[in-house]
């Protein structure tokens, strides 16, 4: 009912229905979400068929993650390369590398590279969904994609640190630059380890938010179990077959063989790790998708 001023009330022009067909301003095409099925490859594919999304999330990631610092992307670099100095000085002295001559200060720059991009995907991936509650809520998305994010976006960081990495390959006058051309294959298994443990850690950290606290002394344990502050070659041999389960035993490994040739590079480790990596990827992916319907609930 509506009243005006000097005139009775009049009534109001009943409204239409809501979603009536008889009504032409309701005749718009209509967009209805499905499930796609079911399979084990259904999240693979839900994953392909928003990766417009997934593209506009790490690009915001990346336009916030340095937006208020004045060295920006340079701290990438200075990240390592001041973590190297620091090693060189106090334990330059007792780990002595003599294969290949290489100074221990560029040993710990090339392992510290994929080391510094694994420990920060993971820990970022790990509060990815407690960091993100109004996607997971209000909007529809496939949640991987937000431990996903920090992992592709990181790349950024992992990509200009490795250009520095191959400045110090230039000024070593490296002989054999065949071993770069596995470097790529060393990223693929760092981003699927570091993507297992993200969809393992993040859905852990909505149940129990301690893992997300907790995370940092994780990774400082398994820093201590990858080659990154000793080379190799100090350990005794019959370590290697346990240590190469650790899938970032190959890959630093294989960082740090680019100093010294492609000789140098242990098959063992990148098979196992390999390995290793896809158990976690797999095993990551079924416990994710296999809790994600109670997130709301948890969140």
């Amino acid at each position: 009912m509506t009243f005006q001023r000097g005139h009775e009330p009049t009534a109001e022009k009943p409204l239409p229905l809501a979603f009536d067909t008889t009504n032409p301003e309701d005749s718009k095409p209509w967009m209805v979400v499905e499930p796609l099925g079911s399979g084990p490859f259904v999240p693979l594919r839900e994953l392909w068929q928003g990766r417009d999304i997934l593209y506009f999330l790490v690009l915001r990631e990346l336009k916030t993650r340095y937006a208020y610092s004045v060295l920006g992307y340079g701290w990438t670099i200075l990240g390592p390369l001041f973590t190297a100095l620091v090693l060189a000085v106090t334990l330059g002295q007792t780990f002595r590398i003599a294969e290949g001559q290489v100074h221990y200060g560029v040993y710990c720059f090339a392992a510290l590279v994929p080391w510094t991009y694994f420990s920060g995907a993971v820990t970022d991936a790990t509060r990815s969904l407690l960091n993100n509650p109004q996607l997971v809520l209000r909007a529809y998305l496939p949640r991987a994609y937000l431990p996903l994010t920090p992992i592709l976006s990181r790349l950024v960081d992992l990509a200009a640190s490795s250009a520095v990495l191959l400045l110090f390959l230039a000024w070593y006058g490296v002989s054999s630059w065949s071993s770069v051309l596995v470097l790529p294959l060393l990223v693929l298994i760092m981003i699927v380890t570091a993507l297992g443990w993200g969809l393992w850690l993040s859905m852990l950290a909505v149940d129990h938010r301690d893992v997300a606290y907790g995370v940092s002394f994780l990774l400082q344990l398994l820093l201590f179990a990858t080659p990154v502050l000793f080379p190799l070659s100090s350990l005794p041999k019959g370590l290697l077959p346990i240590l190469a389960l650790n899938p970032m035993v190959g890959v630093v490994t294989g960082f740090c063989s680019t100093l010294k040739g492609s000789d140098s590079l242990l098959l063992q480790p990148l098979i196992l790790g390999g390995f290793t990596s896809m158990i976690l990827f797999l095993t990551g992916m079924w416990f994710f998708y296999r809790r994600e319907p109670d997130i709301a609930d948890l969140l």
